[in-house]
């Protein structure tokens, strides 16, 4: 397929464009006081000029919010626009306490008047792609107008690949009008390369997912949580997606005498789901931080089913199973639960950060099963390891992530670099 027949199909769908948004506001999914900036059509005048980070969703936002740090620390004047598809993402960008002058806009939908409309209002010095999501007329439209074009934190899954390598065409268009790739591992980088990419132009980066500070620690959820726990054991089930909460609902079924079990979803929204199942399987009343209700000692399972408060249940849990690695999403990034030295279960998927966990396997601080029926027992395993073990392995995990927090600020000067470069050659 070509970007020609590309753009001919969507040209055949624009008339049924504004059904399937208006459908996806009516269920959660978009922001119905904001559908127009999908279009690329504003409200407001923007200021011209700015640094462009495009994002997805909640993972790829931590990169963009941690680049964008580091790139206010070495341009404090340019102002910086960060796009996302996801509400959840555009709420912690708006929550995100940085210096950045950061401005949030949704993402055009891939049409090439909207990406036009796009480009003209905000005309970015530099545009950067974090992680994985790049839309054929977003990335080559952008590279037309001599924008240079910069992919971060970059990985394609072995599906995305293959899905590309069908289309090479498209894939050579697209990862060819690159300026410069900075790929999570060696591995990642081979992928740009086969696909297009010029190889001079790629280069090892890291992932990006490690915010340059510390994530915020609440004192009163903690006590909340500490009151609540007593002499248990405190076990988090972080970033769950469906298909993966029953197994830690059914650690809080078997061991709540011993174990206060939490489950922070990935998605908030699904806590009355979570919340359905608990109830009958605990035959108990789960108390939702949403709802401000507050467990007790004899509490089971608590749902924390908000956001930006990972930092304060990371810092007290005993053990952590990272969600989206029993279900085929990919893993979520573990190098935020490992600087806090705490124990990390994962299950099999783990594609989306797998050189991440293989760096901190080697600090024996993860924990693999292959499925939901494992997670009790080594939930129960780890909390019986030596503690002086456990010391050591903390020690070497939060060794390990503060080397990764330096990669954004490496990132940015590369970045810099290549702008003034291209200024230069202008």
């Amino acid at each position: 397929m070509s970007l020609r027949l590309y753009n001919f199909l969507w040209t055949c769908l624009y008339p049924f464009t504004g059904l399937v948004m208006a459908r996806r506001a009516h269920v959660g999914k978009e922001d119905k006081t904001r559908l127009d900036e999908r279009y690329g059509r504003y409200s407001t005048i923007y200021k011209a000029g700015g640094i462009w980070l495009h994002a997805v969703s909640v993972g790829e936002a931590i990169a963009a919010l941690a680049l964008a740090e580091a790139i206010h620390d070495e341009d404090k004047d340019s102002p910086i626009i960060i796009t996302t598809n996801t509400i959840t993402a555009a709420e912690m960008i708006a929550r995100a306490k940085t210096s950045a002058n950061i401005t949030h806009i949704y993402q055009p939908l891939d049409h090439p008047a909207f990406v036009d409309r796009f480009l003209d209002m905000f005309a970015p010095k530099v545009a950067i792609f974090l992680e994985s999501d790049f839309w054929p007329n977003l990335v080559t439209r952008t590279a037309a107008r001599h924008i240079p074009v910069i992919f971060a934190s970059a990985q394609l899954s072995q599906k995305a690949v293959a899905s590309w390598q069908k289309r090479p065409t498209v894939a050579r268009q697209l990862f060819g009008c690159t300026d410069l790739i900075l790929a999570v591992d060696a591995d990642q980088q081979q992928n740009f390369i086969n696909l297009g990419a010029k190889a001079a132009d790629v280069h090892v980066g890291g992932s990006l997912k490690m915010t340059a500070a510390t994530l915020s620690i609440d004192v009163g959820l903690q006590a909340l949580i500490r009151k609540a726990s007593g002499n248990r054991a405190i076990f988090l089930a972080a970033s769950t997606h469906e298909g993966e909460d029953e197994a830690a609902i059914t650690v809080a079924r078997q061991h709540a005498d011993k174990i206060l079990t939490i489950i922070a979803p990935r998605h908030p929204e699904r806590a009355d789901a979570i919340a359905d199942i608990a109830d009958k399987a605990l035959d108990q009343t789960i108390p939702r931080r949403s709802k401000d209700q507050k467990p007790d000692s004899k509490t089971a399972l608590y749902i924390l089913d908000s956001l930006g408060e990972m930092g304060s249940v990371f810092d007290l849990a005993d053990v952590v199973f990272l969600g989206g690695s029993l279900v085929p999403k990919g893993g979520h990034n573990p190098l935020e639960p490992a600087s806090f030295g705490v124990p990390i279960i994962t299950g099999p998927h783990i594609f989306k950060n797998e050189n991440e966990f293989g760096a901190l396997s080697s600090c024996d601080i993860i924990h693999l099963i292959d499925k939901p029926d494992d997670l009790g027992a080594m939930v129960t395993s780890v909390l019986a390891f030596d503690s002086r073990k456990k010391q050591q392995h903390a020690k070497a995990a939060k060794t390990y992530v503060e080397s990764a927090r330096q990669r954004p600020r490496e990132a940015a000067r590369m970045i810099f670099a290549l702008v003034n470069a291209k200024t230069v050659d202008r």
